[in-house]
């Protein structure tokens, strides 16, 4: 037998194995899909009982967020438990707001250990549900053992704030800090083109410079400090404390530490910020003398399982205010949800212009800006619908800035919450080169072309001083674009918009001032504006939201499904603030937010400093 034809058989034999091999494991996915699917039909059918004279465990998952993001469908299934959680501010409140005309619920205990981040207007928005839950008579109950600066903002609204007796509060006020890469780009020989306009326009200089400028430092400590006046002014007004108490509590936590030999626990409970040290079955036995006992633990139900019952149907109305959440960076083309993206965004208003029922809309934004073309595209779409006769309200929500406050300039109205992070008015370009960094590899580039710009726009030659030029022209030009539409949109000299722009970023209680949005409120506030303008009284509230495929919602359903079953530790330190990851994440956000400047002409309106912790 000749060694070929041996040889040929082996291979053969080895290509087969293989193939029953991956017939076997695409089966084998196919058929876990097929129990999953089936897992979340029938886990559907289960009625939802909730414990008369019980308690709603208000067990926030993950970053309170506008919109959920649509997330990867493989990486949901396969690495479900590695995903960033993610609860939407809007099922919080339907479920509180339930919650105060629920004679069933007597007590919501606020379990806190798995909140994220939140930005200071959703949790402010948060806290004002919770306090009206306290005026309709519901008893609030925190129970925790260690609480984060945001986590214990909500807490401070509880009648009664429980803590273990080895846990820790920890007030560290709120800081805005960025990673600057001038000197690695230096070693790289990157050359990073830079085109801006307005003093404090703060995202190109991670690009250009090793430290925070002057403008930067002034225009952020403001903001800083008004949000952390509001944030102290709260809980000072909650737990029946001066403001000067809880200011010293985060200023000098060392030095009442050393008081107490080290027991932070102590600290919390002599300065008034905790009630009670008790441990989780201290606790258990409380809320069980309070609200009685199932199944070895006080009666309760979970949030997720509360806000899964079926609601009364509401009364029908011809007439609909339609609600679309703009979410995320700015680019363009068709984004998923979590992202905005121009196409995908401009369907929605597109079908909200043409929807008969659809009186107004309430654009809700929560977005630092990105591509400005992009934003032109979407500010465009909405002017459109308001000559169709319907009129659009913002709702600014944690962050409408830069790009963000472009899509919003021409309403016919602006709200904001007092802590929403907005204005931003700049704008930016960049352009890296690479010709120097090849060079010092042996690589280089050459060529001919037929004109001044053959092949400008090549990153990885020496850029032309015409492309410069077009560059900063079209910056120039965009800026004085972006000055003209807000002057326009909120009746305004461009002099005057001028002075307040330059890039600086202002609280929702500074904007209202300086008039760049018209009233403080919260998207209830805004539809409830918009129906008036619409001139209707009966209606019902819609969210418009890009629609998914069959498939997308069967891998939802199926993610959510294995997230609901899936372990989860009990703390109240989230994996992002692990030590590797507080090094990697300021690196990742700046790659990402590098890969998602897509905009044509490179021109971006995006406020980059605008995420406060």
């Amino acid at each position: 037998m000749s060694e070929p034809g041996r040889m040929k058989r082996i291979f053969r034999k080895i290509g087969s194995i293989f193939d029953t091999l991956r017939a076997f494991v695409s089966n084998l996915f196919f058929l876990i899909l097929i129990i999953l699917l089936f897992s979340v039909i029938f886990s559907g059918e289960e009625s939802v009982k909730v414990p008369v004279g019980g308690a709603l465990v208000l067990n926030l998952q993950g970053d309170i967020v506008e919109e959920l993001t649509q997330k990867d469908p493989f990486a949901a299934i396969m690495a479900s438990d590695s995903r960033v959680a993610e609860t939407r501010l809007r099922d919080i409140i339907s479920a509180l707001d339930k919650v105060k005309e629920d004679e069933r619920i007597s007590t919501v205990v606020l379990n806190l250990g798995e909140l994220g981040y939140s930005s200071t207007a959703h949790t402010a928005r948060i806290g004002t549900a919770l306090a009206q839950l306290q005026e309709a008579g519901k008893r609030l109950v925190s129970a925790g053992n260690f609480y984060s600066q945001e986590q214990y903002y909500l807490a401070s609204f509880a009648d009664a704030v429980y803590m273990h007796p080895h846990g820790q509060l920890l007030l560290e006020g709120m800081g805005t800090y960025q990673i600057y890469f001038r000197n690695l780009l230096d070693k790289l020989k990157v050359n990073m083109h830079i085109f801006r306009v307005g003093t404090y326009k703060a995202a190109v200089e991670p690009f250009i410079r090793s430290d925070m400028s002057v403008a930067a430092k002034e225009a952020n400590s403001a903001l800083l400090g008004t949000l952390w006046q509001q944030y102290v002014e709260t809980v000072a007004d909650n737990r029946n404390l001066e403001v000067k108490d809880i200011r010293s509590y985060a200023d000098n936590y060392s030095e009442l530490l050393t008081r107490t030999q080290g027991d932070m626990a102590r600290v919390a409970l002599e300065q008034g910020f905790v009630d009670e040290l008790l441990s989780a079955d201290e606790i258990r036995n409380r809320l069980i003398d309070e609200v009685g006992e199932r199944e070895n633990d006080f009666r309760q139900i979970d949030f997720k399982s509360y806000i899964a019952e079926r609601h009364k149907a509401a009364k029908s109305s011809p007439d609909k205010i339609g609600i679309i959440v703009a979410r995320g960076e700015i680019q363009m083309g068709d984004q998923p949800r979590g992202t905005i993206g121009a196409d995908s965004l401009v369907e929605l208003i597109k079908n909200a212009r043409h929807d008969p029922d659809i009186k107004a809309v309430v654009l809700r934004v929560d977005s630092p800006g990105g591509s400005a073309f992009a934003s032109e595209l979407i500010r465009q779409e909405l002017e459109l619908t308001q000559q169709y006769g319907k009129p659009v309200v913002v709702s600014m929500a944690g962050v409408a800035a830069s790009g963000g406050y472009w899509i919003s300039a021409t309403a016919n109205e602006i709200w904001a919450a007092p802590g929403t992070i907005t204005g931003s008015i700049g704008v930016f370009g960049i352009f890296p080169t690479f010709e120097n960094s090849l060079d010092s590899i042996g690589i280089y580039m050459d060529g001919v072309g037929t004109s001044a710009l053959s092949g400008a726009g090549n990153p990885l030659t020496e850029i032309q001083p015409e492309f410069e030029n077009i560059l900063q022209a079209n910056v120039e030009n965009t800026y004085q674009r972006f000055i003209n539409l807000v002057s326009r949109g909120r009746n305004m000299q461009p002099d005057a918009v001028d002075k307040i722009a330059q890039g600086r970023i202002w609280t929702g209680v500074d904007a209202l001032e300086l008039g760049l949005v018209d009233k403080l409120g919260n998207v209830e506030e805004a539809v409830a504006s918009a129906a008036e303008l619409a001139q209707i009284t009966e209606y019902e509230i819609q969210y418009l939201e890009k629609v998914l495929t069959p498939k997308e919602k069967l891998i939802n359903e199926i993610a959510e499904n294995l997230a609901v079953y899936s372990p989860r530790p009990n703390t109240a330190v989230s994996q992002d603030n692990s030590v590797g990851m507080k090094i990697l994440n300021p690196l990742l956000r700046a790659i990402g937010i590098l890969n998602k400047l897509d905009d044509p002409i490179h021109t971006y309106a995006l406020c980059e400093m605008c995420t406060v912790h």
